[in-house]
């Protein structure tokens, strides 16, 4: 049976063959600098992940900042876990500021009333392809006098007023993972144009220890998993496992610091360098969904901002009934729909107690995690699989569900 997967990058046999043929080192420097070229920065540091990132470059925040009160990172309300992870584990605190349900950017009215005094930087959403209002967030953090940490993590490639996602504020974070814009399977980037910040990050990047050899081992036979088994034809035997939890979210916040693997070096590059093919298909499946989807109540799309070009990792909408979801979900998870996050950043179990809420709501970030749906938008994905997909998102006014709710 065909089953997509809800996010991933299909890979290449040529991209595959790269990493066999080619030599690390020298891989990894033309990484950083096709990068640097790319984004218009001036530096770049590979690491492990895109978690073991964002907490390093952090902790190199915190260490240029001189007011020691400042210990406070403002995350988005609905993001990945691992945003609130990787503050907490550079030893910092996370105030969660609430989203915008039509945008998924942050509440303008909530993010106001913050008192930065204790802040030290804000990280901004860019969830799913989507740009945030970064222009706004780079000008409210520069009057604040706080960092902006600008997460491309899922956004490599979109763009706001022509400048590149990634590149606003003080320093950017990119994700080579499985489920990202392109992937080395891991691999996480800060980029910058701060020298001096820079210069920490060397200094902290060159004390930390390279992936041990079983590590390396094992990255590699992921990489082979994952060029067979994301093929639809193939991707219902690991996705049927239950032992396996593919696509369920979970908090960790125990993971290493780790250099990244230069082996991999040749795959990221190459991914990388095809880039606008991959964001131009996304954009495309995107602009399908637009054109095909039902228009009813039941259901709602995200608005990108002014003057910004998404990528569309995924393409979300919101469900607003929640047993039509369900429904729509349990049906159309082998067509690759995902309910993605589960729990606003503020309801997460493990961290509830240990962060602070502006305000004490929520109440936009745990409206799209009841609500929100994401359609996958990745190279396997076929026009076939779209018209299924809006087939089964038009047969929801025809639910028991709906049919209840509108009598």
């Amino acid at each position: 049976m065909r089953t997509l997967a809800p996010s991933g990058s299909p890979i290449r046999l040529r991209e595959l063959l790269a990493c066999a043929t080619a030599v690390g080192k020298p891989a990894a420097d033309t990484l950083r600098q096709a990068l640097c070229a790319e984004l218009g920065v001036k530096h770049a540091f590979l690491m492990a992940n895109g978690r073991g990132a964002m907490s390093l470059l952090l902790r190199s925040l915190a260490s240029q900042q001189a007011d020691r009160e400042r210990r406070y990172v403002v995350v988005p309300s609905y993001t990945c876990y691992s945003v609130a992870a990787s503050a907490l584990m550079a030893g910092l605190e996370v105030l969660v500021c609430d989203i915008d349900e039509d945008t998924l950017c942050y509440n303008r009215e909530q993010l106001e009333s913050i008192d930065f005094s204790r802040v030290l930087a804000i990280v901004s959403a860019n969830l799913y392809g989507i740009p945030d209002r970064l222009p706004e967030l780079e000008t409210l953090a520069q009057r604040h006098g706080v960092f902006l940490l600008d997460d491309a993590a899922q956004c490599l490639g979109a763009t706001v007023a022509g400048r590149r996602v990634g590149t606003f504020g003080d320093a950017g974070i990119l994700s080579f993972d499985k489920g990202k814009i392109i992937t080395s399977i891991n691999g996480g980037v800060i980029v910058t144009n701060n020298d001096a910040l820079a210069a920490k990050l060397a200094a902290a990047l060159g004390e930390l220890q390279p992936l041990p050899l079983a590590t390396r081992v094992t990255e590699l036979i992921k990489l082979g998993v994952y060029f067979t088994m994301l093929n639809p034809w193939l991707y219902g035997i690991p996705a049927n496992l239950p032992f396996l939890k593919l696509g369920a979210t979970r908090y960790e916040d125990d993971y290493p610091l780790q250099r990244y693997f230069d082996g991999l070096a040749p795959l990221a590059l190459a991914q990388f360098r095809r880039m606008a093919e991959i964001n131009a298909s996304r954009r495309a499946c995107a602009a399908i969904y637009e054109a095909q989807l039902p228009r009813m109540p039941l259901l709602a799309t995200i608005s990108p901002v002014a003057n910004s070009e998404p990528v569309w990792l995924r393409f979300p909408l919101r469900i607003r009934d929640a047993a039509a979801r369900t429904d729509f979900l349990s049906k159309n998870r082998k067509n690759g729909c995902s309910a993605s996050y589960p729990l606003s950043i503020a309801d997460v179990p493990e961290i509830r107690d240990r962060i602070v809420v502006q305000n004490g709501t929520s109440h936009g970030g745990r409206t799209i995690a009841g609500q929100i749906v994401t359609l996958p938008t990745h190279g396997y994905v076929n026009d076939n699989d779209i018209a299924r997909i809006c087939d089964g998102l038009t047969l929801l006014s025809a639910s028991p569900a709906c049919a209840t709710r509108s009598s």
